[in-house]
């Protein structure tokens, strides 16, 4: 069962992008990377969209807590 927006920003609140690819992994999430530093997405920008969720954004800076675009 596909897992709701709604679902989505509560579940990952406080996640920095590490923990949210690993969630999005782990839940069948599909994420497209913009900006990300592949090496360690923590370090410097996060940049992805939702294919899912209507191309919704996502990021964050140097490991911060990833915010959700709600429009």
């Amino acid at each position: 069962m596909k897992i709701t927006l709604e679902q989505l920003i509560k579940e990952t609140a406080g996640m920095n992008p590490v923990q949210f690819e690993a969630y999005c992994e782990t839940n069948g999430i599909q994420t497209e990377w913009l900006d990300v530093t592949l090496s360690d997405f923590n370090e410097g920008f996060y940049n992805v969209t939702l294919p899912d969720y209507n191309d919704r954004s996502v990021f964050a800076s140097d490991g911060s807590e990833v915010e959700i675009e709600l429009n």
